[in-house]
C-alpha cells in the first residue's frame, strides 16, 4: 500500500503493544482505565487478540496501525522497552491476518531516550541511530511496513520538544541526525513528528528548520487539553476547522503533509498519572472529527490518523468495550465511507 496510490485514504490508528507484559502479569493495566475492553485486560503479546484486532480494524475501515514502538531496550534492561519490542514481534507480527494490514513504528522519544539513553549518559544521537538501524534491519523490509512514496515511514513523538532538544544540547542539528540515520541504515526514510510539538493549536506553521527536517507533521489530538479541564466538542472542532485549513495548507507551501488526526474523546481522570482533562466519549462528535480530517487528509497527502485503537489510559480508544459496544468502529465505518 503506497500512502499517494489510494482512491481511498489511508486510516491509520495509534496502537500500543504495552499490555498485559510480560505474559500473565497486568503490567501498564494497573495505571487505571476508565473504559473496559470486551477482550478483558489482555496482553499485547498473545497473536491471538491481535488477530481479533486485525480482523475488527480491517471491517471497519483502518487500513495502518502506527504501533507505539520504544526501540529494542538494550540499554536499559530495568525498562519494560525490550518485552514491548517483543511483543509486536509475537502479537501483532504473528496475527495469521497481519499480511491484511500495514503497520509503521511510533518511535517513544521519552522512554528510549529520556527514560532509557538519557538517564544512563548513553550518547543521544548514536542511541536514536542505533534504535533506528535495529528497526530497519529488523521491521522495514516486513511485506506488511507501510511505505509512502516507496518510502518506510517512521513517525516521531515529540522531535521538536525531546528529540531536536537532545541533540541541541549536544551540538547536534535534527537535519543532520536524520540523514545520517538515513545513510547508515541505506534507507530513504520518510519522517513524520508525532505530537502538539511541531503541530501548534492557534498557530501557522513555521518556517523554520524543524519542519524543513520532516516529511509530515501529525497532531495527536488536534487541539491541547490544559490540567483540570473540561473542553466542549463545540469547542473543540471549531478549533480543528480553523488549525487543520491553516496547517494543510502550511505543508504545500512549505513540503510536508499534513496528517490530521480524529478522536472519539479524551479522559484522564482514571489514569494515575493522568491530569484531570476531559472531552466526553461522544460518537456524533467523533464523527464530525473523522469527516474534517478526511477532507483535510483528502486535500493532501491522503492520510488521517486516529487516536487511537486501544489508548485506554486516556479512553482514547475505539476498540469495543462493554461500555460502548462497536459503536465507535462502526461510527468510523460511516464516516470514512460516506
Amino acid at each position: 500500500m503506497q500512502g499517494d496510490a489510494q482512491e481511498r485514504p489511508v486510516v491509520g490508528a495509534l496502537y500500543y503493544i504495552w499490555w498485559g507484559l510480560p505474559p500473565g502479569q497486568r503490567g501498564m493495566w494497573q495505571l487505571g482505565h476508565a473504559l473496559s475492553p470486551v477482550l478483558g485486560e489482555y496482553s499485547s503479546g498473545d497473536p491471538e487478540v491481535a488477530e481479533k484486532h486485525i480482523e475488527w480494524a480491517v471491517e471497519h475501515g483502518i487500513n495502518l496501525f502506527e504501533v507505539s514502538w520504544s526501540g529494542p531496550g538494550r540499554r536499559d534492561p530495568a525498562l519494560d522497552n525490550d518485552e514491548i519490542d517483543a511483543a509486536l514481534r509475537e502479537g501483532l507480527l504473528a496475527a495469521p491476518s497481519i499480511g491484511d494490514m500495514k503497520f509503521l513504528l511510533v518511535y517513544e522519544t521519552e522512554r528510549t531516550l529520556v527514560q532509557e539513553a538519557k538517564e544512563i549518559g548513553y550518547n543521544i544521537k548514536e542511541a536514536f541511530i542505533e534504535d533506528i538501524l535495529y528497526a530497519s534491519e529488523r521491521y522495514f523490509d516486513h511485506p506488511s511496513y507501510f511505505r509512502y512514496n516507496d518510502r518506510p515511514v517512521v513517525m516521531v513523538w515529540k522531535t521538536r520538544d525531546i528529540l531536536e532538544n537532545l541533540l541541541n544540547e549536544n551540538g547536534l542539528e535534527l537535519q543532520d541526525v536524520l540523514n545520517e540515520a538515513g545513510k547508515r541504515s541505506q534507507r530513504d526514510i520518510f519522517w513524520v513528528s508525532l505530537g502538539e510539538d511541531v503541530y501548534r493549536p492557534g498557530g501557522t506553521p513555521a518556517d523554520d528548520g524543524t519542519l524543513r527536517a520532516l516529511d509530515g507533521a501529525a497532531p495527536l489530538l488536534g487541539d491541547t487539553f490544559p490540567p483540570d479541564g473540561v473542553k466542549t466538542w463545540k469547542d473543540y472542532l471549531n478549533r480543528l476547522k480553523i488549525d487543520y485549513a491553516v496547517w494543510g495548507a502550511g505543508g504545500k507551501e512549505l513540503g510536508f503533509i499534513f496528517i490530521p488526526s480524529a478522536i472519539p474523546g479524551f479522559d484522564d481522570r482514571a489514569f494515575r498519572l493522568g491530569q484531570n482533562r476531559l472531552l466526553r466519549m461522544d460518537p456524533d462528535g467523533f464523527y464530525m472529527s473523522t469527516r474534517l480530517a478526511k477532507e483535510v487528509a483528502g486535500d493532501g497527502g491522503n492520510w488521517l490518523s486516529i487516536y487511537g485503537f486501544n489508548e485506554w489510559f486516556e479512553s482514547g480508544a475505539i476498540e469495543p468495550t462493554d461500555e460502548y459496544g462497536f459503536r465507535f468502529l462502526e461510527t468510523l465505518k460511516g464516516a470514512v465511507g460516506d
